[in-house]
């Protein structure tokens, strides 16, 4: 479209006539339209970690249950083996405390996640050639499997904190127990056929049975990757922490909630790997089980522990998770224990039934209590530290316990036997100093006895906030006080609400 112009000297020229309609704001998106958006982002995100995390979870598999009998194929001793489970343990978890930084080098934590996938993969590729090649170099292996570590240790707190900015509050507990039932799954089925190729390899080269598995945890990983790159991440910004130093975090340690939380993770985790490197090799070396029935006894723990995952989620969703890492932090106890009452595989795979029931709960409620304890802006920082410490311990755990197998028996038959029997006597006395210090971090409902006037049965309950309530009924202040104080009453006899003030529509009750 044009118009006619007509300049001082009376000369008249076509000018364009600019289009009004491209000044017109832009038509935005209804708030609704942008929430279902959202909505169906996040839906796809929660439903593409269940699957990554089942390829990962196969991957792991294989890794965790047979890289110890992969050791002692390579004529590592018991020593060396605590050094092949501790090392990368340890340095996995100190390389979190880079994660921030590598975050801000990437400008991007989801960048970040997919490039430490993807060099996991190739570590694994490594590793498999170093198979083929029958190098049996322990200070190489310890190496490729420490850098595995890493890589898995630097994409566990991004990871996890995207889980925990997609997942509701109130849904974690049946969100996260749906996906662990699935990467269980992954794992119990990778574990069994890995252990079954290498009971038909046994026969002729053990190590074509290693190159064999460990080819399919490079196919699984590639699959982990290829699902993890389709996350969404709603908050990119989040690996921005606040300004929270190790040094203050272990300064406060013993005066705040999540920093007790952290001890006694560490602390229960040093008392459990004491015995739990040992255990495949006492069934290896001492007992002389093959590869099938190895891999029976391990595999009853993965069977138990995905089958009782949705009825700890539900738990967990109800009553919190406190009270669950509370109570199996106990029932973990006698697990070494009854490892000295007998060497029949079909108990001990009994036995490993027991073991994978609580474990899960342990592992379920803990993982969730650190997403409900920690802000966003502070959740990378926070799970780096707690995976600090928490590898610490379990490095110095695994040196301790391969220390004293090293020497003759003292009270049992085998150091072996020695080491289950301490290690479950310190899971004991760790649970009980520091379990009843923690407070819950969860919404929980608290159920009250009927009211003469027109009261709610139960509300909610926010540690970090306080007790917050609605007034349903009359306009009773003084009934409603009453009620109140009553209530106040009963929460402070609960060991997760000490603290917390109590608040509602009229105040605060001091």
């Amino acid at each position: 479209m044009t118009t006619i112009n007509i300049k001082g000297n009376g000369k008249r020229i076509l000018v364009p006539l600019k289009d009004l309609s491209k000044n017109e704001p832009k038509k935005t998106a209804t708030p609704t339209q942008d929430k279902e958006s959202l909505t169906v982002k996040l839906n796809r995100t929660i439903i593409n970690t269940r699957i990554d995390g089942a390829f990962n979870a196969a991957k792991t598999g294989i890794l965790s249950s047979y890289v110890i009998a992969f050791g002692l194929l390579m004529g590592f001793t018991p020593a060396t083996i605590a050094l092949l489970t501790s090392i990368p343990l340890l340095i996995g978890s100190a390389s979190q405390l880079f994660v921030g930084r590598l975050a801000d080098l990437f400008k991007s934590r989801f960048k970040l996640l997919i490039i430490a996938s993807r060099l996991e993969t190739f570590n694994w590729f490594i590793l498999t050639i170093l198979t083929i090649a029958a190098i049996k170099n322990p200070v190489l292996i310890i190496a490729l499997v420490t850098l595995d570590a890493v890589f898995m240790n630097i994409q566990s707190p991004i990871y996890n904190a995207i889980l925990a900015d997609t997942i509701p509050d109130g849904k974690r507990g049946k969100n996260m127990s749906v996906r662990n039932r699935l990467t269980g799954l992954a794992s119990f089925v990778s574990m069994v056929f890995a252990g079954y190729i290498l009971s038909l390899a046994s026969k002729t080269n053990p190590l074509i049975g290693f190159v064999i598995i460990f080819s399919i945890a490079i196919i699984c990983s590639a699959g982990a990757t290829r699902f993890r790159r389709k996350l969404y991440d709603p908050k990119p910004l989040n690996y921005k922490s606040e300004d929270y130093s190790l040094i203050q975090f272990f300064k406060t340690i013993k005066k705040n909630n999540f920093g007790i939380f952290t001890s006694f993770i560490a602390t229960y985790k040093f008392a459990v790997y004491i015995a739990s490197p040992f255990f495949a090799v006492y069934m290896l070396k001492i007992l002389n089980f093959d590869y099938l029935t190895f891999m029976i006894i391990t595999a009853s723990a993965v069977i138990a522990s995905f089958t009782s995952m949705r009825l700890w989620g539900r738990i967990i969703d109800k009553y919190g998770s406190r009270i669950v890492f509370s109570i199996t932090s106990f029932l973990i106890v006698p697990v070494p224990l009854l490892w000295l009452t007998t060497t029949n595989w079909k108990l001990l795979a009994a036995i490993e039934v027991l073991s994978g029931i609580v474990w899960a709960g342990f592992n379920l409620s803990t993982s969730i209590f650190i997403h409900e304890a920690i802000t966003p802006k502070l959740r990378i920082k926070f799970f780096s530290y707690n995976h600090l410490t928490a590898g610490i311990g379990i490095f110095l755990g695994t040196i301790i316990g391969g220390w004293i197998i090293s020497f003759e028996p003292v009270l049992f038959k085998s150091s072996f036997l020695l080491v289950f029997f301490i290690s479950g006597l310190l899971r004991l006395v760790t649970a009980a100093i520091f379990v009843p210090r923690i407070q819950e971090e969860k919404i929980v409902s608290v159920n009250l006895k009927k009211q003469p006037t027109l009261f709610k049965s139960f509300i909610t309950l926010r540690p970090k906030e306080g007790v917050i309530y609605d007034i349903v009924g009359d306009n009773n202040f003084i009934e409603q006080k009453k009620v109140f104080k009553k209530l106040k009453a009963k929460i402070k006899n609960k060991r997760f609400a000490t603290n917390t003030p109590i608040v509602g529509n009229y105040g605060l009750l001091k």
